[in-house]
């Protein structure tokens, strides 16, 4: 999510003041437990600067900042790993807010003179649990809570107390004689305390502790965002590392295998980062799938940061197993957070319970608000693409590569409707708007199984508008914005797949003519194409990557001939022959030599469009019809199995919804697309196989005896290119490696 300037200047100040009073040596000793997790003086600092009342109202002496406004800060407190309890005395204003009588209290907490805390968590560190360790005996409360988060620095506590069947809320101070603390023994020092409440005298703040229930959304949304902060700095830290760290002579972060690792580990912290932001634009607009995008965001956020420490250990080494280095106090964390605040059983308890209530993991990926028009678009494409569910024009398969009357039909009614070129100016057919409409509508006719013209659209179109000459562009965007060309895409080759500057295919100049020979493979459209994008080599021999040029070449011309090559998939892909083939110097894209450069451009944009998100949360949302319309196999382990895949589902999601932002406002986004694709492409192999094993046998059967007609078993088929087109994964990772992390080349 882009932040506003007013957040960027806030999140600035807020890093320099953490820089100065959060250091290694502090994290040392409050681990040891020889200081405090905080101090009235470092308590005062974060006072003046606002971070207790930060979204405590300004009515009642807070900032009323908004939702995303404490994620931002909450991100930035994860990366230093505050020891001082900003997070633990958000989580009780949170409740105290939400409580009725406990409003009045806040004030005290913005103006520094209060830090309360939470101390309601059964003996298995639940908070859903309705039955209480705490009693209520007339004023007092009798019991002892467990895994209460700073409570040697408290000055009072939230207690949740059980009289007969009734469960309320209370509130002791912390310094009553009959409050007694106590450290637990855990991973880090003195995190969780004891609190044995000995008739200490109570307030009670609500009779009904499900009034303030819902205080547990934005408490795990700002959890998510605090470990998405560590995750992101943890990471920075470990790419640093790798770049000064040598060993066989060379930094180990040249080495493939050390980039892998950390690319993976890049995209489980922006994983983390988009859910927590997601889910608190979600708080901010109020939002129906705001519980279920909360719930999904902290168990996500959990499970991401273990996930991420894990794998920076492992480039650490030695290292970072020893106290000398820093690493261990972000893994203790990790663990810790992922079992804080109800714990991980709890989460992913209550993003199952909200996704039952949604019945469609889709509810949690729609736009939020409605500044620019975006909302309301989404929705009529809604509107059109239910309508138009129908099987004839639908995709088969993830690539579909057939050509019918009926898609063809189909790709004009949107040109009609003028949605082919949504992002292109007005002059060259298009509306003028930004790219993330043509993103929007590419995922909601996705997730209808209708065709898009994604290639035309989001690959060729925008390369012609940057690069094409004035007749390239008069003579191909009309019938594109028309829906009356077809493209394929002519890059592989026999010996240049993922080493695309290896291709062979000789261009030959010769006056206002290229003369080409050579052979693609892989060029999926050609058997319908009007056209193909062809890259071809134009240099001379050892140019590489420097002497490359785009073509676009009539797919009937003389001397071009055709062969099917079958696949495991549902459709066909084709190898392309090229025997003494003329085409016009006017067909070249921009200038020779320098096609390289646009085929980045357009593989940034392949990534972007050619791996949308729709079709496989259609399918996440066909299996949770499947399990409400079984009864058979609603057993609580299916039940956990498909939630896990709906949470990663929305994982990948949050890259497509990122990487729009990223788009609309700086342009083609080269490491947030390539994120995108591996995420997504991953995502859809792992739901593909879970599908088929959650189903049994019949999955695998075709036509009417099948489940779906078969469908399941079709995807899984075809999901096994995703990771291969568009440029292979592994590749990705390099990508990310090398652009995002800055690891040095092999």
């Amino acid at each position: 999510m882009a932040l506003t300037t007013e957040q960027s200047e806030m999140q600035q100040s807020v890093r320099e003041l953490l820089a100065r009073l959060v250091s290694r040596e502090l994290l040392d000793d409050v681990e040891r437990g020889s200081r405090p997790a905080t101090t009235d003086t470092r308590w005062k600092k974060l006072t003046d600067v606002g971070l207790p009342g930060l979204f405590i109202p300004e009515h009642a002496g807070g900032s009323g900042a908004s939702n995303v406004d404490v994620a931002v800060i909450a991100a930035e407190l994860g990366r230093v790993l505050c020891p001082d309890p900003i997070m633990t005395v958000w989580d009780a204003t949170e409740v105290l807010l939400c409580a009725g009588t406990g409003a009045k209290y806040v004030g005290a907490v913005a103006a520094g003179a209060m830090r309360p805390v939470l101390a309601v968590a059964d003996e298995a560190g639940c908070w859903s649990n309705t039955v209480s360790p705490v009693r209520m005996q007339d004023d007092r409360v009798f019991g002892d809570v467990v895994f209460v988060e700073a409570a040697d620095v408290a000055t009072h506590f939230i207690v949740r107390s059980s009289t007969g069947s009734d469960t309320s809320l209370q509130l002791v101070a912390a310094d009553d004689d009959g409050v007694l603390i106590a450290p637990m023994d855990a991973m880090v020092g003195r995190w969780w305390w004891r609190v044995e409440f000995r008739g200490a005298r109570a307030t009670q703040l609500t009779r009904d502790w499900n009034d303030v229930r819902d205080a547990r959304w934005p408490i795990w949304m700002r959890i998510a965002a605090w470990c998405g902060g560590a995750s992101q700095r943890l990471i920075e830290d470990t790419a640093d590392y790798a770049k000064k760290r040598v060993q066989f002579g060379v930094p180990i972060g040249s080495f493939q295998a050390v980039q892998h690792n950390l690319a993976s580990a890049a995209i489980a912290a922006a994983e983390v980062n988009n859910l927590a932001f997601t889910a608190a634009a979600a708080l901010d607009a109020g939002e129906t799938d705001a519980a279920l995008l909360s719930a999904a965001a902290v168990t996500h956020g959990g499970d991401g940061f273990v996930s991420v420490a894990r794998r920076c250990h492992q480039t650490w080494g030695g290292v970072g197993f020893c106290t000398e280095s820093h690493v261990h106090h972000f893994s203790r964390r990790a663990k810790l957070v992922q079992q804080s605040r109800g714990g991980r059983p709890e989460h992913l308890e209550a993003f199952m319970d909200e996704l039952t209530k949604a019945g469609t993991i889709r509810r949690a990926t729609g736009t939020r608000g409605d500044t620019d028009g975006l909302a309301r678009f989404r929705a009529e494409v809604r509107e059109f693409a239910c309508k138009s569910d129908d099987p004839v024009i639908a995709k088969q398969g993830t690539f579909p590569q057939g050509d019918t009357p009926e898609k063809r039909a189909f790709i004009r009614r949107l040109g009609e409707r003028g949605w082919l070129g949504l992002a292109w100016p007005h002059s060259y057919g298009g509306a003028g708007l930004d790219a993330r409409f043509q993103l929007v509508l590419q995922q909601e006719l996705e997730y209808y199984s209708l065709p898009s013209a994604s290639i035309e659209v989001g690959m060729v179109g925008p390369t012609l508008l940057r690069h094409g000459s004035d007749e390239l562009k008069k003579e191909f965007l009309s019938r594109i914005t028309r829906g009356e060309l077809n493209v394929a895409l002519g890059y592989s080759e026999p010996n240049a797949g993922s080493d695309l500057a290896a291709l062979s295919l000789r261009a030959e100049r010769k006056g206002d003519e290229y003369v080409l020979n050579g052979q693609k493979m892989y060029t999926s459209a050609a058997h319908f194409a009007d056209v193909i994008w062809l890259a071809c080599r134009t240099g001379g021999p050892g140019s590489g990557h420097r002497g490359i040029s785009i073509l676009i070449v009539d797919a009937d011309a003389p001397g071009i001939s055709i062969s099917e090559l079958a696949t495991l998939g549902t459709h066909r892909t084709n190898v392309v022959y090229f025997d003494d083939v003329h085409v016009p110097v006017a067909r070249r894209v921009g200038a020779e030599n320098e096609g390289w450069r646009y085929i980045m451009e357009a593989l940034d944009l392949e990534r972007l469009t050619g791996f949308p998100t729709g079709g496989f949360l259609r399918d996440t949302d066909r299996l949770i019809e499947w399990y409400s319309e079984n009864a058979g196999a609603r057993t609580p382990e299916v039940r956990r199995r498909i939630a896990e895949i709906a949470l990663r589902s929305l994982g990948a999601f949050s890259h497509a919804e990122h990487a729009m932002d990223v788009l609309a406002q700086h342009g083609v986004p080269t490491a947030d697309a390539t994120m995108l694709k591996v995420a997504v492409t991953e995502a859809r192999q792992e739901h593909a196989d879970a599908f088929l094993a959650l189903m049994g046998p019949r999955a695998l059967l075709r036509g009417e005896n099948g489940i779906l007609a078969g469908h399941f078993e079709e995807v899984w088929r075809d999901e096994i290119i995703t990771t291969i087109a568009g440029g292979a994964n592994e590749i990705q990772r390099n990508i990310i490696a090398q652009r995002l992390l800055g690891l040095p080349r092999q």
